[in-house]
């Protein structure tokens, strides 16, 4: 609901958003609010990549959706905003195959695997990524790991609808990781729901990373009665 800073345009008029300071990323920067009442966003879905890559070493892969308001951000009930396609199947940090060459469930913020047969996949992928302000993307393993998503407010954040990064769901039986998730604002209320979770079924791979942060001088979570969920 503020204007869009300009950003590098495409073919067909769009904006791709701002280039960071860094140089890496794109980001849809508002300097009022955002207002997200209805609809999903998403990203891009990560390339393949070889694992000498900067984008796989460094586990944030190509794409994340990234959004700040200047004002306020809410996202509705019948919002969302998805990233289910991180790192694609067998690529990542947080992939690694068994002693005879077989997949095992991928790693992030929890570690995967068939922990039960240690003689068979005598090496688990180890966890990565921060704690406290969770960019990586999940790892792929017999299916793709979960996205990205890294949004903030200068004041208040509302969520009612969803943040997610989880993986999809799918027959395979060694699963990707959950992505990440990473809100920063002065303020956060709503009753919706953050997950970057995994499948639960067969040799699962590990959850993903959530972190939200505040700024407000003596800002408490009871205003936010929704969910938070990194199963794996």
């Amino acid at each position: 609901t503020g204007p869009l800073h300009e950003g590098e345009r495409d073919g067909l008029g769009g904006r791709h958003g701002v280039l960071s300071t860094d140089g890496k990323r794109r980001e849809l920067i508002v300097t009022g609010d955002i207002v997200l009442n209805g609809g999903t966003w998403t990203h891009a879905a990560t390339p393949s990549l070889q694992n000498t890559d900067a984008a796989w070493t460094s586990g944030e892969g190509i794409y994340r959706l990234i959004a700040r308001a200047g004002g306020d951000f809410v996202i509705g009930a019948d919002a969302a905003i998805v990233a289910r396609n991180g790192f694609m199947a067998s690529q990542g940090p947080g992939f690694a195959k068994g002693a005879d060459n077989d997949r095992m469930g991928a790693a992030h913020g929890g570690s995967g695997g068939n922990l039960t047969q240690s003689d068979k996949y005598p090496y688990q992928p180890l966890t990565y990524g921060s704690i406290r302000a969770p960019v990586t993307q999940g790892s792929g393993s017999a299916c793709p790991g979960g996205g990205a998503i890294e949004v903030s407010a200068v004041r208040e954040f509302t969520l009612d609808g969803s943040l997610d990064t989880s993986v999809v769901d799918s027959s395979n039986w060694y699963s990707g990781s959950g992505g990440s998730i990473f809100v920063k604002a002065a303020t956060f209320r709503g009753g919706g729901s953050l997950k970057a979770d995994t499948r639960t079924l067969g040799y699962c791979g590990g959850g993903g990373r959530i972190a939200v942060v505040l700024s407000g001088i003596g800002a408490t979570f009871d205003g936010f009665t929704g969910t938070f969920s990194c199963i794996g």
